[in-house]
């Protein structure tokens, strides 16, 4: 009898544990998806420019947006659409760098 209670206390005692990891690991995906998202952008942004550049020659200034800040969280997951989403993120922030580099080599040649 004391193990049943014992062991449908440590029950409903977890479930808001549990129930805040799965938030907490929520609200980490949308804040990825959000970057990933700002990412995208930036990268179409980006091309956009670049092809500009290249059909008239240069000559025009080039606005960007500062990289907006990143904060980084201590909760890690193992889920795995959770890390796949979290390394496109680092793909398309890396891509997103590539560019901005192509188009200060296009700025410093004009």
């Amino acid at each position: 009898m004391v193990a049943i209670a014992l062991t449908l206390l440590l029950t409903f005692l977890s479930a808001p544990l549990f129930a805040q990891t799965s938030s907490q690991i929520g609200s980490r995906v949308s804040r990825l998806e959000s970057e990933n998202t700002t990412l995208r952008s930036r990268v179409s942004r980006l091309e956009n420019t670049i092809s500009r550049l290249s059909q008239s020659g240069g000559g025009s200034q080039i606005q960007l947006d500062p990289a907006p800040e990143v904060t980084p969280s201590t909760l890690q997951s193992g889920d795995p659409m959770f890390d796949r989403l979290a390394t496109l993120v680092i793909e398309t922030k890396q891509q997103v760098l590539a560019l901005e580099e192509r188009v200060a080599a296009l700025e410093a040649q004009n």
